[in-house]
């Protein structure tokens, strides 16, 4: 009789050490990937390259340095190793043209590229935890990413000098992005150079501002303010600089502390000063 018990106690524990390896191998692990989009083409493409082909999801690491994008990716793993990462750390090229259906079929694009770098992370049963950092028009391919539905979130949403527009303003509430941050400036005249309401989809709008707008109508998991550096305003291509970027990680930090949602601020980047905090608008 003690010789079965032992037989069964035996099998428990080799049982427990198999399901227990088993586990031990499958469990999900979770990291950070970041996302550029670039903006439109028209004003930068003779002097700033971001990718070597558009329309597709690059990993930043197989660019040679002939592109600006690696800059880009360095200066945030100087600035924050770990939230920005090397080993995962893409860009996203699309056609640059300025027009609404270009967005849209970038956005298109981009989520079907989306999809397939998560089922890659998701078979080495990885969690990502997706920031897409946006400029210019960039920021408006990605809200029209909400117009696929997506079955994914992304975690973080960084629209830097985005035209605000009536074709998409809207998307910037949706509950697939849980933080989104709007960076802007005065200064930055390019920002709202895009006469919107010529185009076809606006036309029936009277209301529709005839340029593009700096900011969003307040809603729950969006924060806005106006960038300085030095106590000077930033130019849209500013926004796109070594200088910027090493400061974005605690801009961002900043505006995590902001006591209200419904409220724009303005962020001062003083130097060798921290960051600081001049004035709510």
């Amino acid at each position: 009789m003690k010789f079965f018990r032992y037989i069964l106690l035996l099998t428990a524990i080799l049982t427990n050490i198999f399901f227990g390896l088993n586990c031990a191998q499958t469990k999900e692990t979770h990291e950070n990937i970041t996302i550029f989009v670039h903006g439109s083409h028209t004003l930068s493409k003779l002097f700033i390259s971001y990718v070597n082909k558009p329309d597709e999801l690059i990993k930043i690491d197989t660019l040679s340095s002939k592109y600006y994008t690696p800059v880009i990716a360095r200066t945030l793993q100087t600035a924050d190793a770990k939230e920005f990462p090397s080993n995962s750390f893409y860009v996203f090229g699309w056609s640059g043209n300025i027009s609404n259906s270009a967005r849209q079929e970038a956005a298109a694009i981009l989520f079907a590229q989306l999809q397939k770098l998560l089922c890659s992370y998701k078979e080495k049963n990885i969690i990502p935890k997706i920031t897409i950092i946006t400029h210019s028009h960039g920021g408006n391919v990605a809200l029209n990413l909400v117009n696929h539905n997506p079955d994914f979130n992304i975690d973080k949403l960084i629209l830097l000098a985005c035209p605000v527009q009536e074709a998409t303003k809207n998307l910037v509430g949706s509950p697939i992005f849980k933080k989104v941050y709007n960076l802007y400036s005065i200064c930055d005249f390019i920002q709202i150079l895009d006469p919107q309401r010529l185009h076809i989809i606006n036309l029936k709008n009277n209301l529709c501002p005839f340029f593009s707008e700096r900011s969003f109508a307040p809603c729950a998991n969006l924060k806005q303010a106006r960038i300085k550096l030095n106590g000077y305003e930033l130019s849209h291509t500013k926004f796109i600089s070594p200088h910027f970027f090493i400061n974005l990680p605690i801009i961002l930090q900043t505006m995590d502390l902001l006591e209200s949602n419904n409220l724009r601020y303005i962020i001062n980047i003083n130097k060798p000063a921290p960051v600081r905090l001049t004035s709510k608008l």
